[in-house]
């Protein structure tokens, strides 16, 4: 080449020097970016692990917090619960050995249940970390059920249950043809001369009452003094046992009691309610030892259900809606037509859930009854032969249910039938 003037000009190229620095500062850059993209990958693959461990480490904690709250729901104890929680969490699959398992009781209705483990890494090695540790805990509550699936469609008395729990204590209940409960009931039982009068109000108003309940003594009736409880006085003026009752919340029952000696052994008395100005009497007698029958009923859980057809899936495989205490029902008498269902429920799957019932509303001879609770039965037999059709078997208790457990501050009475469910 030349230039302007026509002399030769020569392209200077970068020395040797030169090259070896560029070259150098490219190897740096390189180096650079290499260990930059390894540090990404063991952040990526590493990291992704680490949440893959710990998500089923989480789902063994859950399994294991479930399984050790069933143990203590079904009557078997904490130390039961201990074995089932850590043994669950050391059989998952999907978790490394654990190096660590505890499992404790927060309060008498939860089992919490908290593990570790030590996950090896891979990529982070290259930076001198070789393992990382996890935890995860859960915590299971168990309670009283106050909904309940899968119920069979008979619903008993509240009072069938406390002398036949248990295998050893098996009775016979007929199906029933008449209305066994009222809510405002009277009993008497005499002992010698000595009368206990019992008297029993269920609020059925739907709403918060105030009761009035006073007791006249009939003339051959002599009070006996201080036997009146919950606040119960005696008027010597006009011979009448009287007690105020505030607050009485709705599906809430009160029961006082007081006792009278009889001068001939007569012991017909009368008691009389006011509720919110609703004026109620009922009467007692030593022989009525108790108002409500033991009868058991069928009963239509949805207000429609009459066919024979309903009935007989419901007994074999359950109601499959949700039931929930303070629900009324309506009862029916047993259908001959059902004794093939009960007879093949008996035959597969005897353990059965019930609803409970406290008393009855409406008109009818069935009547509706309101549900207060469930219980586990186990039918051993069954008897469809003439009119007076019946279960033979007996209740137990520690059952865990499909179902909910929502209540105030005070839990429903406990029949033995409990729900279970992570809070935390």
């Amino acid at each position: 080449m030349r230039d302007a003037k026509g002399k030769s000009a020569t392209r200077r190229l970068p020395g040797a020097a030169t090259l070896r620095e560029e070259r150098g500062a490219v190897v740096i850059i390189v180096a650079a970016m290499i260990a930059a993209l390894v540090g990404v990958l063991a952040l990526v693959v590493d990291v992704g692990m680490l949440y893959q461990q710990r998500r089923q480490l989480q789902t063994a904690v859950d399994s294991a917090a479930l399984a050790a709250a069933m143990e203590v729901a079904e009557g078997r104890g904490e130390t039961a619960a201990q074995t089932v929680g850590a043994s669950y969490v050391a059989q998952n699959k999907g978790t490394t050995a654990p190096v660590s398992t505890t499992v404790s009781f927060p309060s008498g209705t939860q089992v919490r249940v908290a593990a570790t483990v030590d996950r090896d890494l891979w990529f982070a090695r290259v930076f001198g970390r070789t393992s990382q540790g996890i935890g995860a805990q859960a915590t299971a509550n168990f309670g009283v059920a106050t909904t309940v699936r899968d119920l069979m469609p008979i619903i008993v008395p509240e009072q069938s249950i406390a002398d036949h729990v248990g295998s050893d204590n098996p009775a016979t209940f007929e199906f029933g043809e008449d209305r066994p409960v009222e809510p405002f009931t009277k009993t008497a039982t005499l002992d010698g001369s000595t009368i206990t009068y019992r008297i029993t109000l269920i609020n059925t108003y739907g709403r918060t009452v105030d009761v009035a309940i006073r007791d006249p003594l009939a003339s051959n009736l002599t009070y006996v003094e201080g036997s009146a409880d919950h606040g119960g006085a005696y008027t010597p003026g006009d011979r009448t046992v009287r007690w105020t009752l505030g607050g009485i919340p709705d599906g809430d029952s009160r029961t006082v009691t007081f006792r009278a000696t009889t001068s001939n052994g007569q012991t017909a008395n009368t008691a009389y309610a006011d509720v919110s100005g609703e004026k109620k009497e009922i009467s007692a007698s030593a022989s009525e030892e108790t108002a409500q029958r033991g009868y058991f009923w069928l009963c239509d859980f949805d207000g429609g259900s009459n066919d024979v057809p309903t009935y007989d899936n419901w007994i074999r495989y359950g109601y499959p809606e949700e039931v929930a205490i303070g629900m009324v029902v309506n009862g029916s008498g047993m259908k001959t037509a059902l004794r093939d269902a009960v007879e093949w429920r008996t035959a597969n799957d005897p353990k059965v859930l019930l609803p409970l019932f406290d008393y009855t509303e409406g008109s009818g001879h069935a009547g509706a009854y309101h549900v207060v609770g469930f219980a586990e039965f186990v039918i051993t037999g069954s008897n469809f032969h003439g009119s007076n059709k019946s279960l033979t078997g007996y209740f137990t208790t520690g059952t865990v249910a499909v179902g909910s457990s929502d209540y105030g501050e005070e839990p429903p009475p406990d029949h033995g039938v409990r729900t279970i469910w992570l809070s935390e």
